[in-house]
């Protein structure tokens, strides 16, 4: 839960966040700041799915295993520079994607390459991201057919 100061110089309190949409079959309510068990379910922000970051991170990852800056170099050419996300931000959105368990680490390709200085960190997409990666563009899709739809007929 995130805090929020009130007014004036009183205590710090909670500001409850509202819950998120499920993707998978799963009881819980799912807050943005929860931690998640693997197999749970995955959230969506408020418009029904991943946040564009999260979804380009994922399709980066789709055409192999890549490190944190190799990463950020396939989503900045990908969105056509519209998204270039700093190290933390990265790194943040890896997390919440293995908590998911859409994403996982894994060895380097080439474990005879090395890199100078500290290891780098490689990360793959898991089965399970490779299936919700192929679901949520099969949804994008289906999105943007309807909106060419209403666009073209001004009908829904």
């Amino acid at each position: 839960m995130r805090m929020c100061a009130g007014r004036g110089s009183g205590p710090e309190t909670p500001v409850p966040r509202p819950p998120l949409q499920l993707f998978s079959k799963c009881s819980r309510r799912i807050y943005a700041n929860d931690t998640f068990d693997r197999g749970c379910a995955v959230a969506y922000d408020a418009e029904g799915g991943l946040s564009r970051l999260e979804f380009h991170v994922l399709l980066a990852l789709a055409g192999g295993a890549l490190y944190g800056y190799a990463i950020t170099d396939a989503v900045d050419e990908a969105s056509e520079g519209t998204l270039t996300p700093r190290a933390g931000t990265l790194y943040r959105v890896i997390a919440r994607l293995m908590a998911w368990g859409l994403v996982g680490e894994v060895d380097p390709p080439d474990a005879d390459e090395q890199h100078p200085g500290r290891p780098r960190r490689w990360y793959a997409l898991t089965p399970e991201g490779r299936g919700f990666l192929t679901e949520e563009a099969r949804r994008m899709g289906a999105l943007a057919d309807r909106a060419t739809r209403i666009l073209r007929t001004g009908e829904p």
